[in-house]
């Protein structure tokens, strides 16, 4: 394997090493940034990204086997290296991560709306466009002429060039379908995204994402649809294990929302739900009573919203580059959040419409730079919060021994160069499950 130079992301072969029993140690990084925790981090833990100095990390059959300073990993390896059993990655300098996890995105889509991007900065509202027939319905219209072979073509460069900036785990949601047929179509293809490419993927079903044209000013014959037949069919092919809703007063308010999660749960999905994005109608209650693992967006969320989530086990996760691309000047208050001891995520929302960008790196530097966090609150929520965010925690977000050696490296000085350094791509290397899928920057010795 030629690991000196960036290799082709996308593979047909989930299985990425072909010998996982030799040991490869990456040696002498500046700092190793662990993220380590068995819990979500909150308040003054989110700052807490238990930081190794000089260290080395042990990897042995696609997992972590240990991390600890340079010289004494050194010492009980020398042989091994010697020998040619264990692979030596010279990271002198360099800033190592647990690989980014992404817990929002709905990546799985055919077609692009530049057009509307243009649309929103001459004045109109996101709201405004979706009623007129655009937003996500355009991208329905689209989705539903597309073969799952041409969804997941449209698909594989943006898991590429997540891998490419540093996203080793993302969730993908459907909700681009809004028909048994075409969500179902949705959920397959992204199982096959899942198997043939590097990328751990988390589906979500979401045909609640909007009330689509064949039932226009029928919303309640809609609800009806998706808990009588949709979520039925998805739960009877075990497609997805969470099922999120886009609950807001024009589009699902509190009433059918209820009833969709409501059914979801005794059908034994895990609630979502995107809330309190446009107006704080009671959505957010509505999830957090019913165990939703992550409320989303939150933008207006109100004090006694932060209370409740305060109080709860869902994870708050929050979507700066959509602010950013909806140009309203509005973000979600993470600062306050925090403060209060909300457990907080971060994501890119990848979607056509509202927030078309594959970078985990550019989400943190917008999550400091317009929402008050501090770098190492923002790598926290967008490493090992945000594996809680998708039930990935126990595998991934945090480098400990024991999970799965998903790694990132950078040759800047320290981590909070990452956010400083604003618009660029940081990661010059990506491990994935122990294999190396990218690597511009550091000398590999097999003895």
């Amino acid at each position: 394997m030629n690991t000196n130079n960036a290799k082709e992301c996308t593979t047909n072969d989930k299985n990425l090493n072909k010998d996982k029993s030799q040991i490869i140690i990456l040696h002498n990084a500046r700092q190793v940034i662990t993220c380590k925790g068995d819990k979500p981090k909150r308040a003054a833990h989110l700052r807490d990204i238990a930081m190794e100095l000089n260290s080395s990390i042990v990897i042995e059959k696609s997992t972590i086997k240990e991390i600890g300073p340079s010289a004494n990993i050194m010492a009980r390896y020398k042989d091994q290296i010697k020998n040619g059993t264990a692979e030596f990655i010279d990271m002198t300098g360099s800033v190592i991560l647990p690989g980014f996890v992404d817990p929002h995105t709905h990546a799985l889509f055919t077609g692009t709306r530049e057009n509307e991007f243009q649309m929103r900065i001459e004045g109109k509202a996101y709201v405004d466009i979706l009623l007129e027939g655009g937003g996500i319905l355009s991208t329905v219209n689209k989705v539903r002429k597309s073969s799952s072979d041409e969804l997941i073509e449209a698909t594989m460069p943006r898991i590429d060039r997540m891998l490419d900036y540093g996203t080793t785990t993302c969730e993908i949601k459907s909700g681009y379908g809004l028909n048994t047929e075409s969500e179902i179509k949705m959920l397959k293809a992204i199982a096959t995204l899942e198997k043939q490419t590097p990328m751990s993927i988390v589906p979500t079903f979401m045909g609640a994402h909007a009330v689509p044209p064949e039932f226009r000013n029928r919303l309640n014959d809609f609800t009806d649809y998706l808990v009588s037949e949709m979520l039925p069919a998805v739960a009877e092919q075990k497609l997805s294990k969470y099922c999120d809703i886009f609950s807001e007063k024009k589009v699902f308010p509190c009433e059918p929302t209820r009833k969709i999660l409501e059914k979801a749960v005794e059908l034994g999905f895990k609630p979502k739900i995107h809330a309190d994005e446009i107006d704080p109608i009671g959505a957010l209650n509505i999830g957090v009573e019913l165990g939703a693992i992550s409320a989303e967006h939150l933008i207006m969320t109100t004090e006694e919203g932060i209370d409740i989530l305060a109080k709860s086990d869902t994870i708050a996760c929050l979507l700066p580059g959509t602010a950013f691309s909806l140009m309203h000047g509005k973000y979600a208050p993470a600062r306050q959040m925090i403060d209060k001891k909300v457990a907080v995520a971060i994501a890119t929302d990848c979607n056509p419409g509202s927030c078309y960008t594959e970078s985990m790196q550019a989400v943190i530097s917008i999550a400091c730079t317009q929402m008050g966090m501090v770098p190492a609150e923002a790598i926290n929520a967008a490493t090992i919060n945000a594996a809680f965010a998708i039930g990935m925690e126990k595998e991934v977000g945090s480098l400990e021994p024991g999970k799965k050696a998903d790694i990132i490296a950078m040759s800047i000085p320290d981590y909070k160069y990452i956010p400083y350094h604003f618009g660029i791509n940081h990661v010059n290397f990506v491990m994935k499950h122990g294999e190396i899928i990218k690597n511009t920057s550091y000398n590999v010795k097999t003895n």
